[in-house]
C-alpha cells in the first residue's frame, strides 16, 4: 500500500514538474518574441529616420552617387556611412560634411596580426605575431594593397612529423586628412574587408586627383 501511495505521489510530482517547465518555456518564448518585436520596431524607426535624412541631403546636395556603410550592425545610420554627392562636390564622412577641396591626403593602414599553428603527432602549438604599420599611400594604392591582400593567404609547411599553418588577420583603418584645424584627421575603421578598404581609398584618391585639376 505504501509503495502505491509513493508511486502516485511521484507521478503527480512529475506531472506538476512538466507543467511548470512548460509554463517557464512559454514565458521564455514570450519574452523572446517581445525582445524581437522591440528590435524590429527600433530597426524600422532607424530605417525611417535614415531615409528621411537621406532625402533631405539629396534635396539640398543632389543625387547621392556613392553610399558606403562602415558598420554592418548600424546600417541605418548616417554617422556610420560615407556619402558622395558628386553634383555639389560634397563628401559626408560620419555625419560631417566636407567639400571635395577640403580633402587633402589619406593613408590606408593595415594593423595585421599573424597566427601560426604547428601540429605534430598528437600535439598543437600556437604562436601569434604582429605586423603593424604597413600603409598604402596615394599612388602606390594598387600594388601596395594588392601585396597586403595577398598576405591573407594561409601558408602550410609540412615536414616528416609536423605541419604548420599561418593565418593573417587584417584590420584596416583609413586615415583622411581634411582642411580643419580642429579635427585635421578622420579615421575610418574598416575591419578585415579588403574590398571595402580598396573602394574607399580609391574614392578618396579620385577626389584628391580631381582637386589637382
Amino acid at each position: 500500500m505504501g509503495w502505491i501511495i509513493f508511486l502516485i505521489l511521484l507521478i503527480l510530482a512529475i506531472i506538476l514538474g512538466v507543467r511548470h517547465l512548460s509554463k517557464e518555456g512559454d514565458k521564455i518564448m514570450e519574452q523572446q518574441k517581445a525582445r524581437e518585436e522591440r528590435q524590429k520596431q527600433r530597426r524600422l524607426a532607424a530605417c525611417e529616420e535614415y531615409e528621411k535624412q537621406l532625402v533631405e541631403l539629396s534635396s539640398r546636395l543632389g543625387e547621392c552617387a556613392i553610399n558606403e556603410n562602415l558598420d554592418d550592425w548600424r546600417e541605418y545610420n548616417i554617422s556610420s556611412r560615407v556619402l558622395i554627392f558628386e553634383q555639389s562636390s560634397v563628401i559626408i564622412i560620419k555625419s560631417k560634411e566636407f567639400k571635395f577641396s577640403d580633402i587633402l591626403d589619406y593613408s590606408l593602414v593595415d594593423d595585421a596580426t599573424s597566427e601560426t599553428i604547428t601540429t605534430s603527432t598528437g600535439t598543437a602549438k600556437t604562436s601569434t605575431g604582429s605586423m603593424i604599420g604597413r600603409a598604402v599611400v596615394g599612388g602606390v594604392l594598387t600594388g601596395g594593397l594588392g601585396a597586403v591582400a595577398g598576405a591573407a593567404t594561409a601558408k602550410k609547411n609540412t615536414s616528416d612529423n609536423a605541419t604548420s599553418q599561418t593565418i593573417t588577420k587584417h584590420k584596416y583603418t583609413l586615415y583622411i586628412n581634411v582642411n580643419s584645424l580642429q579635427e585635421p584627421t578622420i579615421s575610418l575603421q574598416i575591419g578585415d574587408n579588403v574590398a571595402k578598404a580598396q573602394k574607399l581609398a580609391g574614392i578618396i584618391n579620385v577626389i584628391i586627383e580631381r582637386n589637382k585639376n
